[in-house]
């Protein structure tokens, strides 16, 4: 009696994980040809004796987009796990994606770059080069650009045209590798010729430099329009700024702002920077400080110090939006954080005459102090400001400023 109820036990065991997928099924469509519960048992069938494409086919059909079977992430994982196990080179590659994303397994990147290698050493070209991104980066696995351009070199010598675009700027910026412009200009154009657009945007941008390449201006524009109307904002954005100043092709007002409103509407920050100044002052298109102050915040919310910088000066002077000094205030604040010299003047002074919620004599000494370094109306005021401040004073502001630099010094 033991041994018959081990030998239950151990064919219910069997025979749970077929049940478990069928309670999964989806109820099949009215016109449907049926078929879902034979193709689904077959496959349990076969995963349950180790086929690893019946398992990979299992946890595909766990995927959002499966046919059969209710979408189930955790069970997805599961069944790419077991194939993956078994050597199926693309179930390791999906199962590295999976713990790269925290789906239906914890979150794990030295797991997702553990399987990635594992799909790489078969000769997955996805893989090395989600395994070259990994390095450059340092996911998983310490960051490294020199072995990312290993990865990247193995995916771009068989064809693999991201691979082969990012060898190009890996190539360009010398990261990793010696600096080459020829080199990087030669997998630019393998992954242009294939269609790639931002490649096409890079070897036009080798053409207008004369990097690697003869210059040449009218085979840059070729390759920057195939870019642009292929969707790439980068491309858009640089035809629109040739058509408004005529250069290398005949300037359009009409063309100029199509572009670069095609390239804002994509969410390009430089895009929006530029449409809301052209909007600010009145470049090609009518002025019009609502429609500058709309695409200033766009860009400002991205993070552009630039376009912060200017809505800040929108709010203060109330110019397309209603005047809000604790508004001009934050956005000033923001540009300064980056950076912007303009912006921590304005900022400063902001302090010392207590607007927008700002105040504080030394806050005032510390931001002057900093823009001090490139605007001159900064120098000339902190000049003016030390003469009467007390060494007491100074070394207080100074202090502040040391800390400000230190700060941002890490970052």
């Amino acid at each position: 009696m033991p041994n018959l109820l081990k030998l239950l036990t151990s064919m219910s065991r069997w025979s749970a994980p077929g049940d478990e997928v069928l309670n999964d099924l989806l109820p099949e469509e009215p016109d449907s040809p049926g078929g879902s519960r034979e193709y689904i048992t077959d496959l349990c069938a076969k995963a349950n004796a180790g086929d690893a494409d019946a398992e990979f086919a299992l946890a595909t059909e766990y995927m959002s987009n499966g046919q059969y079977l209710r979408p189930d992430p955790f069970k997805e994982a599961k069944w790419m796990k077991r194939a993956a196990e078994r050597g199926h080179a693309v179930a390791q590659l999906l199962l590295a994606s999976l713990y790269a994303s925290g789906t239906g397994v914890p979150k794990d990147d030295v797991a997702a770059a553990k399987w990635c290698l594992a799909a790489a050493r078969q000769g997955s070209s996805n893989a090395a080069y989600c395994l070259g991104d990994m390095y450059a980066a340092g996911n998983g696995v310490p960051r490294s650009y020199e072995s990312a351009v290993a990865w990247f070199t193995k995916a771009a010598t068989v064809g693999h045209v991201d691979a082969q675009n990012e060898l190009g700027l890996y190539y360009a910026s010398g990261r990793g590798v010696s600096e080459d412009h020829e080199v990087s200009a030669k997998w630019f154009r393998l992954a242009a010729e294939q269609g790639h657009a931002a490649a096409e945007h890079n070897l036009a941008v080798q053409f207008i430099h004369g990097r690697g390449v003869m210059k040449d201006t009218r085979l840059a524009m070729e390759w920057m329009l195939k870019s642009a109307e292929q969707g790439y904002a980068p491309a858009q954005l640089k035809i629109g700024k040739a058509y408004l100043l005529g250069d290398g092709v005949r300037k359009s007002k009409v063309k100029a702002q199509a572009w670069i409103s095609r390239a804002a509407k994509q969410g390009d920050v430089d895009a929006m920077t530029v449409l809301a100044k052209c909007h600010h002052h009145g470049e090609f298109i009518a002025k019009n400080a609502h429609e500058a102050a709309k695409w200033y915040e766009n860009a400002a919310q991205k993070g552009s110090s630039e376009a912060q910088f200017c809505l800040g000066i929108l709010y203060r002077n109330g110019e397309g939006v209603e005047k809000n000094l604790n508004e001009a205030a934050r956005w000033l604040r923001m540009a300064a954080e980056q950076g912007v010299a303009r912006s921590q003047f304005l900022l400063g002074l902001m302090c010392a005459m207590s607007e927008g919620g700002m105040s504080g004599e030394l806050a005032a000494y510390m931001w002057i102090k900093l823009a001090s370094t490139s605007d001159k109306d900064a120098q000339e005021f902190i000049a003016n400001c030390e003469q009467k401040m007390s060494p007491t004073e100074l070394a207080a502001g100074q202090r502040l400023v040391d800390e400000w630099l230190q700060k941002h010094a890490a970052k």
